[in-house]
């Protein structure tokens, strides 16, 4: 599964140009979303880290899962590449555990729940309980809603 990254972004955008001030902030704290090649389906991926968290491996993975995807071109949907990360943290058993699909009512479950209070992709902000945004919005969003008193 998963399509590759600008085929993905012209069918459902048009184009990337929606990334570029995510990129941008990115460059600020390090990340070069160097070799973005994929728009995985990351549903594997989440029951992973459900294995990943009962280790003890979850921010590990998480972390290698990022690097993965937007700096190494990796493509997660692939289950390879899901066990040999987990490999890489020092995870037991994941290659049984993705193949099972165990954990996939679990993240479905958890995605009905959160999709009820707005919440469609990461990440996702929520100030004050009133004000909330998916994505990246930058400094001035952040900045205005907290100082906000509605």
């Amino acid at each position: 599964d998963g399509e590759e990254y600008m085929a993905y972004n012209r069918r459902r955008w048009g184009g990337d140009g929606w990334t570029y001030s995510v990129r941008d902030c990115a460059q600020d704290l390090g990340c070069r979303f160097a070799n973005w090649k994929w728009w995985p389906n990351t549903m594997n991926a989440h029951c992973l880290m459900e294995l990943a968290e009962e280790q003890g491996k979850g921010m590990e993975l998480k972390k290698r899962l990022l690097l993965l995807t937007y700096e190494e071109g990796a493509n997660i949907s692939d289950h390879a590449v899901l066990v040999k990360a987990a490999e890489d943290v020092g995870m037991q058993g994941a290659a049984a555990f993705v193949s099972s699909g165990q954990a996939k009512h679990t993240v479905v479950e958890r995605h009905r729940y959160w999709s009820q209070y707005g919440v469609n992709g990461v990440p996702f902000f929520l100030v004050n309980n009133r004000h909330n945004v998916c994505g990246a919005p930058g400094a001035r969003w952040f900045l205005k809603h907290f100082n906000s008193k509605q």
